[in-house]
């Protein structure tokens, strides 16, 4: 997997992860300050998609598929 860490905007950590075998994602990773809770500082509110699993989940995923069942889905 390769990374590019954009820095921090706010609170929020920007980066471009290029993961062999799923693609290439642009991250917003949220920076919690002391005492903050996580729905506090989640970028729900922004009505942004999260994904909600790991990378290597995601690949554990793929890897229990078929390669025909992959080209239906591509």
């Amino acid at each position: 997997m390769l990374w590019w860490n954009f820095g921090l905007i706010s609170q929020t950590r920007v980066h471009i992860d290029c993961v062999e075998g799923l693609g290439d994602f642009l991250e917003f990773a949220v920076v919690l300050r002391p005492g903050q809770t996580w729905a506090e500082g989640s970028l729900r509110k922004t009505g942004l998609p999260s994904l909600g699993e790991a990378y290597v989940d995601l690949l554990l995923a793929q890897a229990r598929t078929t390669p025909a069942q992959r080209a239906h889905e591509g």
